[in-house]
């Protein structure tokens, strides 16, 4: 009545064994491909982002200056200038920036317009993988501070 039958499992585990090996090796040659993509392209941003940083920092030293002589001097709006193109900046403009002295307790401005040479990264259609990298001019960025004359 009952008949006994045996099932062939070992050659069934054999080939799922290989094809999840298999997967799993695409797997991480995908996920070690898409992390190497991913860090060169955040070295270009973190670039871009020191850049910024840097322009920062040099403006707030300019106000602080400007704040204890209550403008911005043309010795000091020369240094300013040489500083910002060290870092990368061009077409450098002044908008509303205190540049006659001002009395004590008054505001001071630095207001700077320039351009600047920045990485980008261009996907089409959001394809990582046809990632282009080029190199271009930001042209009218503007940056603001303003403090108060101390002197």
């Amino acid at each position: 009545m009952l008949e006994r039958t045996e099932i062939s499992v070992s050659n069934d585990l054999g080939k799922d064994a290989g094809s999840r090996e298999l997967f799993t090796g695409i797997a991480v040659l995908f996920c070690m491909m898409t992390a190497a993509i991913l860090i060169y392209m955040s070295i270009d941003y973190n670039a871009i982002i020191n850049k910024n940083s840097k322009i920062e920092h040099i403006m707030r030293t300019y106000v602080e200056k400007m704040e204890t002589t209550g403008y911005l001097t043309d010795v000091q709006k020369t240094a300013l200038e040489n500083e910002l193109t060290e870092v990368g900046c061009s077409n450098i403009r002044y908008g509303t920036t205190t540049l006659s002295k001002v009395g004590y307790g008054e505001y001071i401005q630095l207001d700077l317009y320039y351009d600047i040479r920045v990485i980008q990264w261009n996907s089409p259609n959001g394809n990582i993988l046809k990632s282009t990298r080029s190199e271009v001019l930001k042209t009218n960025v503007h940056k603001y501070r303003k403090g108060t004359a101390q002197y």
